[in-house]
């Protein structure tokens, strides 16, 4: 029996899905959101994948049926950094699943296929992240802010943010500065270090897995890193209030800086 549901256009993607998932076999691949849908009902499932860039609405039948679970499996989100795609996370993370999102064009798809092959796939911060600071976005910000949230598991530079978005720097920082939201540079350091921050505290991971998770080169680089946008070091901050409380202050920061709506809109997908 498949433990993986996948809707995946590119041939590519598809033999590193299967391959990452130990073979054809556990991985069992749908022409559309629909049959996905159908596919996932009946429960069993360690993992979804949908590369997706249509109506939120086509998704609907899926997330409301994954919702309806006792134990739904994590759903990852595939796809370039469009607004639309970003768009698209931030109801996803709304509905409250367990959401995963893979950049096209920024990291592969195999290790996102194989954490779905365990029997409990370990947890990620995207999902906690996204959803918490989902209600702060508005207009072209969401790319930018789910950008920095997603491809920020690994330090990238204000340039690598803009590239991702198909946006020149100037771009990026008119639009946040539009938005009245912090610089770039500020914005990727919050989300690195909210990222580093949930690989000690809540994955319990030495402060050296975590830094060589994020792309540094010593767990004193990162200690800095985290230290220069956050004030504290890691270990300061387990002592603190840990991840719970660094994402407190960054939503802070999204709501201090921004005049962005604090009230819920209805519907998952609003």
């Amino acid at each position: 029996m498949a433990s993986i549901a996948a809707v995946l256009r590119d041939p590519g993607d598809r033999a590193a899905v299967c391959q990452a998932a130990g073979g054809a076999r556990h991985v069992l691949f749908c022409a559309d959101a629909d049959q996905l849908a159908t596919v996932a009902a009946p429960g069993g499932l360690t993992g979804i994948i949908v590369e997706w860039s249509g109506p939120l609405i086509d998704l609907e039948s899926l997330v409301q049926g994954l919702k309806g679970q006792p134990d739904p499996p994590p759903l990852v989100m595939y796809g370039p950094l469009t607004v639309a795609w970003a768009r698209a996370l931030l109801a996803l993370a709304r509905s409250g699943l367990d959401v995963r999102a893979v950049l096209r064009g920024f990291e592969e798809l195999g290790p996102a296929a194989r954490a779905l092959c365990g029997t409990r796939p370990q947890p990620v911060a995207d999902s906690v992240i996204l959803r918490r600071v989902a209600p702060l976005l508005r207009g072209a910000a969401r790319q930018l802010v789910v950008g920095a949230v997603v491809a920020g598991r690994r330090r990238i530079g204000v340039g690598g943010l803009a590239t991702l978005c198909g946006l020149a720097v100037r771009t990026v920082e008119r639009r946040l500065i539009q938005a009245h939201l912090p610089q770039a540079w500020r914005l990727l350091g919050w989300c690195t270090s909210l990222h580093a921050l949930w690989d000690v505290d809540v994955l319990d991971w030495s402060v050296k897995r975590a830094a060589r998770e994020c792309g540094f080169r010593s767990s004193a680089a990162l200690s800095t890193y985290v230290r220069r946008h956050t004030g504290a070091t890691l270990t300061g901050l387990c002592e603190l209030n840990g991840f719970s409380g660094l994402l407190d202050r960054f939503s802070m920061v999204l709501a201090g800086t921004g005049r962005a709506a604090r009230g819920q809109s209805r519907g998952w997908g609003a």
